[in-house]
């Protein structure tokens, strides 16, 4: 996977022939990278949970993108989803794994207080379902190369009260992000990590929802932000869009972080 001097100037779109898999495609920044990359080129496979959400997602982009509902957290729906894409293209040059969750915890309980069940669940959606779709989809990738982009979070490096299955998780993935790209590198196979400070999805709503007082909580999760506000999933999609590209060709390994300024303080 070489420099391309076109993509790198605009001339032609960064994703232009390329076969891509975007995990949790249906809502949020997940949606709008779906979008992005067939913008950008990209023939698209997209998953989720949420089978309305990508009937929708179907319904706006028509045959450039391939749907299917599937349940992350289990082999069965991963194997699903990468079956999928053999049978339509028969390769895949990006996996994106975005689909994940926040804390399950209902009152963000410390260690000692938290439930099994939460942990594991957590850290099948977050942790797990990267590994298992990235195992699943390197033998095709191995046919051409390509590149993996997985979604860790700020909270890898800072903690949050009460979540450390979230926080497990995340820096799990961080993590794991390398040693993809250190077993892969000789097979022209990029991998890097995402690191997004916190965006304006639902996932956040649902965090701030939750406070006494959700106006202040959203307030003071603007202002933890250098920028002084929360991201837009386009800000997310667009870099995970020059990751997946030949433009960042010589990047792997390594995390990107889009957060505003919130780990520079």
């Amino acid at each position: 996977m070489g420099f391309d001097r076109d993509v790198a100037t605009g001339r032609k779109p960064m994703l232009e022939g390329k076969i891509a898999i975007i995990t949790g495609g249906g809502n949020g920044i997940g949606r709008t990278a779906v979008g992005m990359f067939i913008e950008a080129g990209a023939q698209v496979v997209t998953c989720d949970i949420d089978t309305e959400a990508l009937a929708s997602v179907k319904e706006t982009y028509g045959d450039a993108v391939t749907i299917i509902g599937a349940d992350m957290g289990t082999v069965e729906g991963v194997r699903s989803v990468v079956e999928l894409t053999e049978e339509t293209h028969g390769r895949v040059d990006v996996l994106y794994n975005n689909a994940g969750v926040g804390n399950l915890n209902k009152n963000y309980a410390r260690v000692h207080e938290t439930p099994y069940d939460v942990f594991e669940r957590t850290l099948k959606l977050n942790l797990w379902s990267v590994f298992a779709m990235s195992r699943e989809t390197l033998p095709l990738m191995l046919k051409t190369g390509g590149s993996i982009v997985n979604v860790s979070s700020i909270n890898a490096q800072v903690a949050i009260p009460g979540s450390v299955s979230y926080i497990g998780a995340k820096g799990g993935v961080l993590s794991m992000t390398r040693s993809f790209a250190f077993d892969y590198a000789k097979d022209g196979i990029r991998a890097n990590v995402l690191i997004p400070g916190y965006i304006d999805t639902r996932m956040v709503r649902d965090y701030t929802d939750k406070a006494p007082d959700p106006d202040a909580a959203a307030k003071e999760i603007a202002d933890a932000h250098l920028l002084g506000r929360l991201g837009d999933p386009q800000e997310i999609a667009a870099a995970a869009l020059w990751l997946a590209s030949d433009a960042s060709a010589f990047v792997t390994g390594s995390l990107l972080t889009v957060d505003g300024g919130y780990l520079a303080k």
